[in-house]
C-alpha cells in the first residue's frame, strides 16, 4: 500500500479555498502526494496531523492559523501530508518512509504518547537516537499493556532492542515530578533541566536541541494562561515567548529527523491555543530555514580546535568552535570498546560556558554524563 493512501488531504483543500495571499504560509506549502515528487522539490519539513475520529476540528484550527501567518523562506521546501487516517501502530512505518524520502516529519497530535511510535521508527531502522522532551514532568508511569500519556516514556526506555542513547528532559517542574522517576533518569545519566534553569539561561539549552534527532514538545510544559486551553490548570510553566524560542532552537539543530508537537486537548482547542501552536510551528520553520552547515568537525578550514591540559580525571579535553556559526562542540573519549552505532556520539554539542568551566579545571556535566554512557 502506498504511503499516500494513508492520508486525507481534504482538510488542506478546504483551507486553501478560503483565499490566501502569496506572502502567507498557506500559499507556500505544497501538498505532499504522489504528484509532489514530479516537481523535484528539495526535501524539507513535512507536517501532518493525527487524532481520533471526531477530534479533527482541533488540527484543522491549527492549520488554519498556521496557513494565515506570513513567512518568506524561498529556499525551503514545505509540505503538508494532511490528516493521517491509518492506525497508530502504522505510524512508525509511515514516519520512517517519510524520513527515507529525505523529509523531517512534524507530527501535530493531541497525544504525546505518539513520541513512542516516532521512536519506534528509529528502532525499525536500527538507528540510535537522542530524544529531547519538553514536558512538565517525566511520563514514567506504571508499565501496562496500553501505551498512554503517562507511561509512554516507560515503554520507550523498556523497548527491546533499545536504540536510545540519550534522553533530555527540559523545563520539568520538580513539584509535579515523581522523585523516583527522576532518580531512574539520573541513574541512566540523562539530562534533567528544570524550568527555573531554562528560564534563567535559556540560550544554554540550545546544545541539547542541536544534539537531538527526535524532539517531543508537550504543551503541558507551558503556563495554562499562555495556552488558552481551559482544561489546563497549571499556573507555572514556559511563557509563550520562551516556548517559541525553544522551537526555533529545535528547527535550527542539524541532527533533527522528527518532531512531535502534542499535549493539546482534542476537543478544547480555541482561537488562542490554535494561534499559539501555529506560532510554535512558525518558529520551528524559521529555525529550520536558517540552518548553518558548519562543515566537518576537526577540519582546520571549518573549525578551531582548543585543547585543555590534564585534569585530575582526564589527560586532556578537546573543544571545537565552528568558524561559520561560532557554535561549540566537545570531544568525549571512551575507554571501553564501542559498538559501531555508538561511535558517532563522541562529539557532543556544548556552550562556550562549558569551555570556560573546563579552563577552570572542572569537567562539564554534559561531558561527564556522555562519558558514563559511552563507558
Amino acid at each position: 500500500m502506498s504511503v499516500f493512501t494513508k492520508f486525507d488531504i481534504a482538510c488542506i483543500d478546504h483551507i486553501r479555498l478560503e483565499g490566501l495571499s502569496s506572502q502567507q504560509i498557506g500559499s507556500q506549502i505544497s501538498v505532499w502526494d504522489a504528484d509532489f515528487f514530479v516537481q523535484n522539490k528539495t526535501p524539507g519539513l513535512l507536517l501532518f496531523s493525527f487524532c481520533e475520529e471526531g477530534e479533527e476540528d482541533s488540527t484543522t484550527a491549527i492549520r488554519r492559523a498556521l496557513y494565515s501567518l506570513y513567512g518568506n523562506w524561498p529556499s525551503l521546501a514545505l509540505a503538508d501530508a494532511g490528516h493521517f487516517i491509518g492506525q497508530v501502530e502504522e505510524l512508525p512505518e509511515t514516519l520512517l518512509e517519510m524520513r527515507r524520502f529525505g523529509f523531517v516529519p512534524l507530527l501535530i497530535t493531541p497525544y504525546q504518547s505518539s513520541a513512542y511510535y516516532a521512536y519506534a521508527s528509529f528502532c525499525a531502522a536500527e538507528e540510535t537516537v537522542n530524544l529531547l522532551s519538553v514536558d512538565e514532568a517525566p511520563d514514567l508511569g506504571e508499565m501496562t499493556e496500553l501505551i498512554g500519556e503517562k507511561n509512554w516514556l516507560t515503554h520507550l526506555i523498556s523497548h527491546t532492542p533499545n536504540f536510545l542513547f540519550n534522553y533530555s528532559l527540559l523545563a520539568f517542574q520538580q513539584y509535579l515530578s515523581n522523585s523516583e522517576a527522576l532518580k531512574i533518569l539520573e541513574n541512566f545519566h540523562f539530562d534533567l533541566i528544570r524550568l527555573g534553569e531554562v528560564r534563567e539561561k535559556i540560550k544554554l539549552t540550545e546544545p541539547f536541541f542541536r544534539n537531538a534527532e527526535l524532539i517531543s514538545f508537550d504543551l503541558g510544559a507551558m503556563r495554562s494562561s499562555d495556552t488558552g486551553i481551559p482544561e489546563f490548570s497549571n499556573p507555572n510553566g514556559l511563557y509563550a515567548e520562551e516556548a517559541c524560542r525553544l522551537m526555533r532552537y529545535a528547527g535550527h539543530g542539524g541532527k533533527l529527523k522528527c518532531i512531535v508537537l502534542s499535549g493539546f486537548s482534542g476537543m478544547g482547542l480555541n482561537t488562542i491555543s490554535a494561534a499559539l501552536l501555529a506560532q510554535l510551528i512558525w518558529h520551528l520553520i524559521d529555525g529550520y530555514s536558517s540552518r548553518i552547515d558548519d562543515g566537518q568537525i576537526g577540519r582546520d578550514a571549518d573549525f578551531l580546535t582548543y585543547t585543555i591540559g590534564a585534569t585530575s580525571e582526564v589527560e586532556e579535553l578537546v573543544f571545537f568552535k565552528s568558524v561559520r556559526s561560532g557554535r561549540w562542540w566537545m570531544k568525549v573519549p571512551s575507554f571501553a570498546k564501542l559498538h559501531g552505532r555508538s561511535n558517532r556520539h563522541h562529539i557532543v554539542p556544548c556552550n562556550y560556558e562549558d569551555y570556560e568551566q573546563a579552563l577552570s579545571g572542572e569537567l562539564p556535566e554534559t561531558w561527564w554524563r556522555t562519558h558514563q554512557k559511552l563507558a
